[in-house]
């Protein structure tokens, strides 16, 4: 994993977040798609976090392609900010129309996703899959 990936991991594990990410739909290959589900579903075991799959049986959504954290502090009413990172660029949007459109992908998302128990359910069947 390279430096600036890695620094973007620590930064989503921070407690004080609220963290929505859309990951990537292509893997680099078996053995890194396997511990990237190992890492989920031991992030979920040991914090308290909610991870939802978009099947891809699902049709094609708002954040298809680019990946995005929505930040909001807990004590703040509404989100400060959205950090997109793309394929071949990365952003801080801080304007509250450009927050709501990732807020809107963020609920289709959810809306198309399996519930959080079966989308560990499911990262666990692939993890033995690739064993």
């Amino acid at each position: 994993m390279d430096s600036a990936h890695d620094g973007r991991n620590r930064f989503i594990r921070d407690d004080d977040l609220q963290v929505f990410r859309s990951l990537p739909v292509r893997s680099p290959g078996p053995a890194v798609l396997r511990e990237q589900l190992r890492h989920i579903t031991r992030v979920v075991r040991e914090r308290d976090a909610t991870v939802q799959v978009v099947p891809f049986a699902a049709d094609a959504h708002a954040a298809l392609g680019d990946s995005f954290v929505i930040i909001q502090w807990p004590d703040e009413t509404g989100p400060e900010a959205v950090y997109v990172d793309g394929v071949t660029f990365w952003t801080v949007h801080e304007r509250g129309g450009v927050i709501r459109s990732y807020l809107h992908a963020e609920a289709s998302l959810q809306s198309q996703a399996l519930a959080p128990r079966e989308s560990l359910d499911l990262a666990r069947d692939v993890i033995k899959d690739l064993q």
